[in-house]
């Protein structure tokens, strides 16, 4: 493994981490569950946001060898990560489980996927 991948590999795992971090500790601040912009809750436009970059790392990857098989099974794999933050919150007595922080989970990860999949040439 090349040095570039591993730091990849290394950001991304602490990317991960991050977000796990950010869905599990208490926040006593307002991350605007009141606020709404265009009908929409705030703080969903905050979980598309830290979910966006999840297919990123399979493109800077596998760019070189990209089907739109592999990035099925990465979608895929987002999908499950999504559904496993969000039910996190089931087992956590601070946090509640939301439906609609897990589907703002799964559009961030959606725009990730169709923004990757412009960029790349090869699909």
């Amino acid at each position: 493994m090349s040095l570039k991948r591993k730091i990849i590999t290394w950001l991304y795992i602490t990317y991960l981490l991050s977000v796990i971090t950010l869905l599990v500790v208490p926040f006593s601040a307002d991350l605007g569950m009141d606020e709404y912009i265009f009908g929409i809750r705030k703080d969903h436009y905050v979980h598309a946001t830290m979910f966006l970059p999840f297919m990123g790392y399979f493109w800077i990857t596998n760019k070189a060898q990209q089907s739109k098989i592999d990035f099925i099974k990465y979608y895929g794999l987002g999908i499950l990560f999504a559904a496993c933050c969000e039910s996190l919150h089931y087992f956590i007595p601070y946090r509640s489980f939301d439906i609609h922080d897990f589907f703002a989970n799964t559009t961030g990860i959606s725009i990730g996927l169709i923004l990757f999949l412009f960029r790349s040439p090869k699909i």
